[in-house]
C-alpha cells in the first residue's frame, strides 16, 4: 500500500491511464487467437469452395486481425510513453521526499554507520521500486485476466491441459523467487562494500584529492583498493547468477517438455479429424500463449516480492524519528535578549560514544557581551556551540536564554536568532551573491545588504573585481566560474554569517585560513559590528581573543579557567602559558 500511495500521490492520472490500457490489452490474447482460428478456417474453406463471399470474409478477418495487432502495438507505445513520463515525475517526487528527510534529521544521524547503510539502500532503489511494484501488480492482474479467458478455451479441449500448463510454469516461478532472495541477502550484506567503492571512486575523481593523489603517488594504491572491492562484489554476484543459470535451465527444460507433450496430444487429435486446422492453430496459439502468460504471471509475482523487500528500506528511512523533536508550537524567542545565555551543569557525549565531550559545563554570557572560548583541539569548544544551536541535545543540565530552556523555544525561532560560522564552512558552486544571501534566505535579495556584509568580512573588493562581479559563479567546475583561495572562501562564509541579522553571533575559528593581520582586522571590526549583540568567538590566536569581554579556557571537556584577558595573564595558568608561547609571533606582526 505504501508504494500505491506514493505513486498515486505523484501521478494519479497517468496511473489510472496505465491501468485502463492494461485492462484493454488483457483481452487481446483471446481475441487474437480467435481471429487467427477464424482466418485459417476461412482460408481453408475458401480454397475448397472458391466462393467469393468467403473471400470477402477472409479480407475482413485480415483487416480485423491487423487492427488488433495495431491496437496492441499502439497500447504498448502509449504505455511506454506513460511509464517514461511517470518515471521522470516519480524521480523528482521521491527525491523531494528524500531531501526533506536528509535536511531535517538530527545531525547525529550523519555520524551513524547504519544510517549511511539505510540511506545508500534507499537512494539506490527509491526512484524505481515503488513504481515497479505498481506496474508489476497491474501486469499481474492483466495476465490473470488473459489466462482466465484463454483458460476457458483450453479447458474446452481438456481441463488437464490447463493444469499441466500451470504446473509447467511453477519451476520457473520457484527459481525466480529463490534468486530474488539470494540477491537480496547478498545486496544487504554488501551495502558497506558498495559504499566503500563509491568513497574510493570519489577519492580517485574528486578535485579535492587531486593534489595529494599526485604528490604522494596514491593513485595505484586507491585503484587497487577499488579493483579489490569490485572483484569481491563481482565474484559474489557471478556466483549467484551462475547457480541461477543452471536452475533456470532445468526449469526451462521441464516447461518445454510439458508444452511439447500437450502439442503432441493436440496434433494427434487433429490428425484423427477431431477438429479443423483452424481449431488446431487456435489451440496451439492458446497453449503457447498460455504458458507464456503463466510464466510472466509468476515473474510479476516474483518482481513484486523483490521490490517489496527493497521498499522496506525506503519506508524505514522516511520514518526515521528525530531524538530532538521539532517544537513547532514553542515559545517565541526573546527580542531583545535581556539577561543572556546560561549553561548550567551541561554534560554531553556524542552518539555511540561513552567518552564525554562536555563534562559538567557551567558558564554565563551576559546579553550584549562577547565571550571567547579557548583551548586545545578536542577540548569541547565547538561541541558547546552545537548544543546552543540545538544541533545536539545535552545528556544532562540546562541551556537557558533569559531563564527559558532552549528546548521550550520554537526551533525556527531559535535558529533564526543565531548566526554561526563553523570551522567546516560550506563552499557553494553558485554566484558570490548567492553564497552570501544564503545567510538569510527569508530576506529578498538586496544587493546593498549583500555588499555591506561582504565589506564587513573584508571581501568586497575581491568579489567586485571578479569577471562578473557578485554574479560570478564561484569554484571551477562550471564554464565561466572562477575559483578563489581558501582564505577568501572563508571570508565569504564570514560575510554570510554577518548577512543574517541575528541576536547571537558565533564564530568558530572564523579565520583559520586567514593570515594573522587580516584576522586581527576582522576581529576589530567584529567587535564593532556586534555591539548590542551577544557573541561567542573561538580562536587559537590569542591576539584576537583578548578583545573579548570574558574568556573561558577549556581543557579535557571542562572549563578550567575564566576571566578577562588581564586576569588570566596574571593568574599564571594555562591561558598565560598559551599566550606567551604565541607572543613572539604577535610582537613580530605588531599585533600586541
Amino acid at each position: 500500500m505504501f508504494s500505491f500511495k506514493l505513486v498515486l500521490e505523484c501521478s494519479r492520472l497517468f496511473t489510472f491511464l496505465n491501468l485502463g490500457i492494461m485492462l484493454i490489452q488483457s483481452t487481446f490474447p483471446l481475441l487474437t487467437v480467435f481471429l487467427i482460428k477464424e482466418l485459417i478456417d476461412a482460408v481453408t474453406f475458401a480454397q475448397s469452395s472458391q466462393q467469393g463471399a468467403t473471400g470477402n470474409y477472409v479480407v475482413l478477418l485480415v483487416v480485423f486481425t491487423g487492427l488488433v495487432f495495431f491496437l496492441n502495438a499502439l497500447a504498448d507505445a502509449s504505455r511506454n510513453y506513460i511509464l517514461q513520463v511517470q518515471r521522470q515525475q516519480f524521480f523528482d517526487f521521491i527525491f523531494e521526499k528524500i531531501h526533506q528527510k536528509t535536511t531535517s534529521v538530527n545531525i547525529e544521524f550523519f555520524e551513524n554507520d547504519e544510517y549511511y547503510n539505510l540511506f545508500s539502500r534507499t537512494l539506490n532503489n527509491a526512484d524505481k521500486r515503488p513504481l515497479d511494484i505498481v506496474n508489476n501488480t497491474f501486469s499481474f492482474f492483466q495476465n490473470s485476466i488473459s489466462i482466465i479467458s484463454l483458460g476457458i478455451l483450453i479447458i474446452s479441449l481438456h481441463w488437464a491441459i490447463f493444469v499441466l500448463l500451470a504446473l509447467a510454469a511453477l519451476p520457473l516461478g520457484y527459481v525466480q523467487w529463490r534468486n530474488t532472495n539470494k540477491l537480496y541477502q547478498w545486496y544487504k550484506s554488501h551495502t558497506r562494500d558498495e559504499r566503500k567503492i563509491w568513497d574510493v571512486n570519489d577519492v580517485l575523481t574528486n578535485a579535492y584529492f587531486a593534489t595529494e593523489m599526485r604528490l604522494f603517488d596514491l593513485s595505484s594504491f586507491f585503484r587497487k583498493v577499488f579493483s579489490s572491492l569490485r572483484n569481491k562484489i563481482r565474484t559474489g554476484f557471478f556466483n549467484i547468477s551462475r547457480q541461477n543459470l543452471f536452475l533456470e535451465g532445468g526449469a526451462q527444460l521441464f516447461t518445454v517438455l510439458a508444452i511439447f507433450s500437450v502439442l503432441g496430444l493436440v496434433s494427434v487429435q487433429a490428425a484423427q479429424g477431431a477438429f479443423t486446422v483452424g481449431v488446431l492453430a487456435m489451440f496451439i496459439l492458446a497453449i503457447q500463449k498460455g504458458i507464456s502468460l503463466f510464466t510472466e504471471l509468476f515473474r510479476n509475482a516474483a518482481r513484486v516480492y523483490e521490490d517489496s523487500l527493497y521498499v522496506v528500506y525506503m519506508i524505514d528511512f522516511l520514518n526515521l524519528k528525530n531524538k530532538i523533536p521539532e517544537n513547532k508550537d514553542g515559545l517565541n524567542f526573546p527580542s531583545p535578549i535581556q539577561k543572556g545565555i546560561v549553561f548550567k551543569n551541561v554534560s554531553f557525549s556524542y552518539p555511540n560514544s561513552s567518552k564525554k565531550a562536555l563534562d559538567n559545563i557551567s558558564l554565563e554570557i551576559p546579553s550584549g557581551s562577547t565571550i571567547a572560548l579557548v583551548g586545545a583541539n578536542g577540548s569541547g569548544k565547538s561541541t558547546l556551540i552545537k548544543l546552543l544551536c540545538r544541533l545536539y541535545e545535552a545528556n544532562s543540565g540546562e541551556i537557558l536564554i533569559d531563564g527559558t530552556n532552549i528546548k521550550d523555544f520554537s526551533e525556527i525561532e531559535l535558529r533564526k536568532n543565531i548566526s554561526a560560522l563553523f570551522q567546516n564552512f560550506c563552499r557553494y558552486n553558485l554566484t558570490a551573491s548567492e553564497n552570501i544571501w544564503f545567510g538569510d534566505t527569508q530576506k529578498p535579495v538586496f544587493d546593498a545588504e549583500i555588499r555591506n556584509a561582504a565589506k564587513k568580512a573584508k571581501v568586497h573588493e575581491l568579489l567586485k573585481g571578479l569577471s562578473k562581479g557578485y554574479g560570478t559563479v564561484l569554484g571551477k567546475i562550471y564554464e565561466d566560474s572562477q575559483e578563489v583561495s581558501v582564505g577568501e572562501w572563508q571570508k565569504i562564509a564570514l560575510a554570510r554569517a554577518f548577512y543574517k541579522d541575528s541576536q547571537v553571533i558565533i564564530l568558530d575559528e572564523p579565520s583559520s585560513a586567514m593570515d594573522p593581520e587580516t584576522e586581527y582586522e576582522i576581529f576589530k571590526l567584529f567587535k564593532e559590528i556586534t555591539k548590542g549583540k551577544t557573541s561567542i568567538m573561538i580562536s587559537h590566536r590569542l591576539s584576537t581573543v583578548k578583545m573579548a569581554d570574558y574568556i573561558y579556557v577549556m581543557e579535557k571537556e571542562r572549563i578550567v579557567e575564566s576571566g578577562t584577558h588581564e586576569q588570566l595573564l596574571k593568574s599564571g595558568g594555562i591561558y598565560h602559558s598559551m599566550f606567551h608561547k604565541q607572543s613572539e609571533t604577535f610582537f613580530e606582526k605588531g599585533l600586541i
